[in-house]
């Protein structure tokens, strides 16, 4: 005699449908991203609906943070050896202040830009069909 198993679901549900019901809802559960019919089925019932957000985009546009953290750390250097040269002579020479300055406005500039864009992003991903 088979032993019967434990399980933390164990309330089966029954459903039929045509050929052509289930070829859609098995396409609906590979564009959901479910691996299983049994968890996308259950999830559908549950919840109404099964949402998939493709960060694809999103995660591409967060990559140009990366580049103005690298931007930034070369200000921060920048700026340590201007403190460097002052300490040791006292002057600094004007040039070194002007480039930090415009470096740092074309900086800003694209950050705008770049969360500009992070946002339009972040509203596709997240407008309802």
């Amino acid at each position: 005699m088979k032993k019967k198993e434990k399980r933390f679901r164990d309330q089966p549900i029954l459903i039929r449908v045509t050929v052509e019901e289930k070829q859609k809802i098995k396409e609906n559960m590979n564009l959901s991203g479910l691996k299983t019919l049994n968890n996308y089925v259950r999830l559908m019932a549950l919840n109404g609906r099964v949402i998939k957000i493709d960060f694809t985009s999103l995660k591409e546009s967060l990559a140009e943070t990366g580049k103005y953290v690298y931007e930034l750390n070369k200000i921060g250097n920048n700026i340590n050896q201007i403190a460097h040269k002052l300490n040791q002579t006292d002057i600094v020479e004007k040039e070194d202040v002007e480039y930090l300055v415009s470096e740092f406005v074309k900086i800003q500039s694209n950050y705008i830009k770049a969360q500009e864009i992070l946002l339009q992003e972040i509203q596709k991903l997240t407008r309802s069909e």
